[in-house]
């Protein structure tokens, strides 16, 4: 299940569906070399309404390279 919700992701913890967030996918993506660079897909999932904090954006970018 890819899910962002706080609360789905309790519901799908309580019962037992593996899940994962839109910033994991698109972490591994790049890991993968399905994406050819994190920032971009960060900064366009923001433009179609994403919320991101910045903090979080250059963490994740920081950490996971590009």
């Amino acid at each position: 299940l890819l899910i962002d919700e706080r609360k789905g992701r309790q519901v799908a913890s309580a019962l037992g569906v593996r899940f994962m967030g839109t910033l994991r996918l698109l972490v591994l993506a790049r890991q993968k070399g399905l994406i050819p660079s994190l920032e971009a897909a960060l900064e366009r999932i923001q433009r179609v309404g994403f919320w991101l904090a910045p903090k979080l954006a250059q963490e994740i970018i920081e950490k996971y390279g590009d």
